[in-house]
Protein backbone atom coordinates (compact mmCIF):
# COMPACT_ATOMS: atom_id res chain seq x y z
CA UNK A 1 0.00 0.00 0.00
CA UNK A 2 2.96 2.05 0.60
CA UNK A 3 4.09 1.56 -2.72
CA UNK A 4 0.72 2.36 -4.01
CA UNK A 5 0.46 5.57 -2.30
CA UNK A 6 3.65 7.16 -3.26
CA UNK A 7 3.39 5.82 -6.98
CA UNK A 8 0.60 8.45 -6.81
CA UNK A 9 2.34 11.05 -4.88
CA UNK A 10 4.90 11.40 -7.55
CA UNK A 11 2.89 10.96 -10.47
CA UNK A 12 1.21 14.17 -8.99
CA UNK A 13 4.30 15.87 -8.42
CA UNK A 14 4.98 14.78 -11.87
CA UNK A 15 2.04 16.48 -13.52
CA UNK A 16 3.07 19.75 -11.24
CA UNK A 17 6.13 19.77 -12.18
CA UNK A 18 6.17 19.52 -15.59
CA UNK A 19 2.65 20.13 -17.38
CA UNK A 20 2.02 22.75 -15.13
CA UNK A 21 5.70 24.00 -13.97
CA UNK A 22 4.82 24.90 -10.79
CA UNK A 23 6.44 24.55 -7.38
CA UNK A 24 3.69 23.29 -4.89
CA UNK A 25 5.62 24.42 -2.12
CA UNK A 26 4.19 22.93 0.78
CA UNK A 27 3.87 18.91 0.52
CA UNK A 28 3.23 17.87 3.77
CA UNK A 29 0.65 14.26 4.37
CA UNK A 30 -2.31 17.10 5.30
CA UNK A 31 -1.83 18.04 1.63
CA UNK A 32 -3.03 14.46 0.44
CA UNK A 33 -6.38 13.74 0.24
CA UNK A 34 -7.32 9.64 0.26
CA UNK A 35 -10.43 7.94 -1.01
CA UNK A 36 -11.41 4.28 -1.21
CA UNK A 37 -11.83 3.18 -4.80
CA UNK A 38 -12.01 -0.76 -5.28
CA UNK A 39 -10.26 -1.51 -1.75
CA UNK A 40 -6.84 0.13 -2.70
CA UNK A 41 -6.25 3.59 -2.07
CA UNK A 42 -6.53 6.89 -4.23
CA UNK A 43 -4.45 10.04 -3.30
CA UNK A 44 -5.40 13.23 -4.67
CA UNK A 45 -2.79 16.16 -4.09
CA UNK A 46 -4.21 19.27 -3.09
CA UNK A 47 -3.65 23.23 -1.63
CA UNK A 48 -1.58 25.05 -3.82
CA UNK A 49 -2.09 27.76 -1.86
CA UNK A 50 1.84 28.20 -2.17
CA UNK A 51 2.51 27.03 -5.64
CA UNK A 52 4.82 29.52 -7.60
CA UNK A 53 6.00 29.66 -11.13
CA UNK A 54 9.95 29.79 -11.17
CA UNK A 55 11.04 33.21 -11.63
CA UNK A 56 14.91 32.91 -11.93
CA UNK A 57 17.43 31.29 -14.42
CA UNK A 58 17.53 27.21 -13.84
CA UNK A 59 13.92 26.83 -12.97
CA UNK A 60 13.99 28.61 -9.53
CA UNK A 61 12.06 30.45 -7.67
CA UNK A 62 14.18 33.75 -5.77
CA UNK A 63 13.56 33.28 -2.28
CA UNK A 64 11.42 35.94 -0.49
CA UNK A 65 10.66 34.72 2.45
CA UNK A 66 10.16 30.76 4.00
CA UNK A 67 7.04 29.46 2.60
CA UNK A 68 5.44 26.04 3.76
CA UNK A 69 4.97 24.22 6.95
CA UNK A 70 7.82 24.00 9.85
CA UNK A 71 8.94 20.02 10.10
CA UNK A 72 8.58 19.95 6.46
CA UNK A 73 11.17 23.01 5.25
CA UNK A 74 13.79 21.49 2.89
CA UNK A 75 17.68 22.77 3.71
CA UNK A 76 17.80 25.24 1.06
CA UNK A 77 14.40 27.35 2.17
CA UNK A 78 16.18 27.08 5.71
CA UNK A 79 18.92 28.51 4.29
CA UNK A 80 16.88 31.06 2.93
CA UNK A 81 18.08 30.49 -0.73
CA UNK A 82 16.49 30.63 -3.96
CA UNK A 83 14.43 27.13 -4.70
CA UNK A 84 12.92 24.98 -7.07
CA UNK A 85 11.10 21.97 -7.19
CA UNK A 86 13.62 20.13 -5.55
CA UNK A 87 11.88 21.37 -2.21
CA UNK A 88 8.71 19.25 -3.06
CA UNK A 89 10.81 15.92 -3.55
CA UNK A 90 12.62 16.79 -0.39
CA UNK A 91 9.24 16.76 1.25
CA UNK A 92 8.14 14.10 -0.48
CA UNK A 93 11.27 11.95 0.95
CA UNK A 94 10.26 12.99 4.42
CA UNK A 95 7.23 11.69 4.35
CA UNK A 96 8.13 8.46 2.56
CA UNK A 97 10.91 8.12 5.51
CA UNK A 98 7.99 8.28 8.37
CA UNK A 99 5.53 6.41 6.37
CA UNK A 100 8.19 3.56 6.36
CA UNK A 101 10.09 3.60 9.51
CA UNK A 102 7.67 5.30 11.75
CA UNK A 103 10.36 8.49 13.04
CA UNK A 104 11.50 11.49 11.38
CA UNK A 105 14.68 11.63 9.84
CA UNK A 106 16.18 14.72 11.35
CA UNK A 107 15.36 15.72 15.28
CA UNK A 108 14.69 19.02 15.34
CA UNK A 109 13.50 18.73 12.12
CA UNK A 110 15.35 22.34 10.59
CA UNK A 111 18.79 20.58 11.57
CA UNK A 112 20.24 18.89 8.97
CA UNK A 113 24.56 18.13 9.83
CA UNK A 114 24.22 14.13 9.05
CA UNK A 115 22.59 12.44 5.98
CA UNK A 116 19.20 10.27 7.22
CA UNK A 117 20.49 7.08 8.92
CA UNK A 118 18.44 4.24 8.12
CA UNK A 119 18.41 1.86 12.01
CA UNK A 120 18.66 -1.52 10.60
CA UNK A 121 15.91 -2.52 13.77
CA UNK A 122 12.78 -0.21 12.30
CA UNK A 123 14.29 -0.70 8.25
CA UNK A 124 14.91 -4.44 8.17
CA UNK A 125 11.75 -4.76 6.24
CA UNK A 126 12.52 -2.48 3.39
CA UNK A 127 14.57 -3.02 0.48
CA UNK A 128 17.43 -1.71 -0.55
CA UNK A 129 16.49 0.19 -4.03
CA UNK A 130 13.36 1.66 -1.58
CA UNK A 131 16.47 2.99 0.87
CA UNK A 132 18.30 4.25 -1.81
CA UNK A 133 15.63 6.36 -3.45
CA UNK A 134 14.59 8.01 -0.16
CA UNK A 135 18.18 8.80 0.40
CA UNK A 136 18.59 10.28 -2.94
CA UNK A 137 15.76 12.17 -2.03
CA UNK A 138 16.73 13.65 1.27
CA UNK A 139 20.08 14.68 -0.25
CA UNK A 140 21.11 18.35 1.52
CA UNK A 141 22.19 19.35 -1.95
CA UNK A 142 18.91 19.73 -4.52
CA UNK A 143 20.97 18.85 -7.58
CA UNK A 144 21.36 15.70 -6.53
CA UNK A 145 17.69 14.48 -5.30
CA UNK A 146 16.04 12.52 -8.55
CA UNK A 147 13.23 14.93 -10.05
CA UNK A 148 9.53 13.62 -9.71
CA UNK A 149 9.53 12.09 -13.58
CA UNK A 150 12.89 10.17 -12.91
CA UNK A 151 10.77 8.98 -9.28
CA UNK A 152 8.21 7.41 -10.77
CA UNK A 153 10.56 5.40 -13.27
CA UNK A 154 12.21 4.34 -10.10
CA UNK A 155 12.38 0.63 -9.71
CA UNK A 156 10.88 0.56 -6.51
CA UNK A 157 7.80 1.36 -7.69
CA UNK A 158 8.39 -0.81 -11.46
CA UNK A 159 9.39 -3.30 -10.57
CA UNK A 160 7.30 -6.07 -8.88
CA UNK A 161 6.73 -5.85 -5.45
CA UNK A 162 9.64 -7.57 -3.02
CA UNK A 163 8.43 -10.59 -0.97
CA UNK A 164 6.94 -9.91 1.96
CA UNK A 165 8.89 -9.25 5.13
CA UNK A 166 10.39 -12.55 6.77
CA UNK A 167 8.98 -13.79 9.94
CA UNK A 168 12.33 -13.22 11.39
CA UNK A 169 12.42 -9.73 10.53
CA UNK A 170 8.22 -9.26 11.54
CA UNK A 171 9.90 -10.77 14.81
CA UNK A 172 12.54 -7.94 14.90
CA UNK A 173 10.02 -5.35 14.73
CA UNK A 174 7.87 -6.38 17.20
CA UNK A 175 10.87 -7.38 19.36
CA UNK A 176 12.42 -3.43 19.16
CA UNK A 177 9.36 -1.89 19.56
CA UNK A 178 7.85 1.48 17.72
CA UNK A 179 10.45 3.83 17.95
CA UNK A 180 11.05 6.83 20.57
CA UNK A 181 8.12 9.40 19.79
CA UNK A 182 6.25 7.70 17.86
CA UNK A 183 2.56 7.27 17.16
CA UNK A 184 2.05 3.19 17.69
CA UNK A 185 -0.89 2.70 15.14
CA UNK A 186 1.22 4.70 12.82
CA UNK A 187 4.38 2.33 12.94
CA UNK A 188 5.71 0.98 10.84
CA UNK A 189 3.24 1.45 8.15
CA UNK A 190 2.33 -2.02 6.17
CA UNK A 191 4.37 -4.55 8.64
CA UNK A 192 2.34 -4.47 12.00
CA UNK A 193 -1.03 -5.52 11.43
CA UNK A 194 -3.99 -3.55 13.13
CA UNK A 195 -7.52 -2.69 12.45
CA UNK A 196 -7.02 0.62 10.95
CA UNK A 197 -4.10 -0.36 8.89
CA UNK A 198 -6.17 0.68 5.85
CA UNK A 199 -5.61 4.15 7.19
CA UNK A 200 -2.18 4.07 7.92
CA UNK A 201 -1.40 7.36 5.51
CA UNK A 202 -3.93 9.22 6.92
CA UNK A 203 -1.94 8.75 10.80
CA UNK A 204 0.38 10.07 9.09
CA UNK A 205 -1.44 12.93 8.52
CA UNK A 206 -2.13 13.01 12.67
CA UNK A 207 1.70 11.98 13.50
CA UNK A 208 3.07 15.11 11.54
CA UNK A 209 0.79 17.56 13.12
CA UNK A 210 3.12 16.91 15.80
CA UNK A 211 5.99 18.32 13.96
CA UNK A 212 4.18 21.96 13.49
CA UNK A 213 4.99 22.76 17.02
CA UNK A 214 8.46 22.15 16.73
CA UNK A 215 10.87 24.77 17.64
CA UNK A 216 12.48 26.44 14.30
CA UNK A 217 16.61 25.78 14.84
CA UNK A 218 17.64 27.74 11.41
CA UNK A 219 21.47 27.07 10.64
CA UNK A 220 23.15 28.04 7.62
Amino acid sequence: EVRNCAGQMFSALRHVHVVCNLVHGDIKPQNFLLFKVHNRLSVQLCDFGLAEYPDRPGGLVGFHGIRGTSGWFSPEMLAQRDYGQAVDLFASGLILFRMLGGYPPFDPPSRFKEPAEFDERYWCHVSLPCRQLIAQLLSFDPVERRTASDVCEHEWLTQPAPAEPAAEQLAMLRRFGPPPDCETLFWPAITVPHPDRSQSFANLCDLAMDSEDDDMDVEP
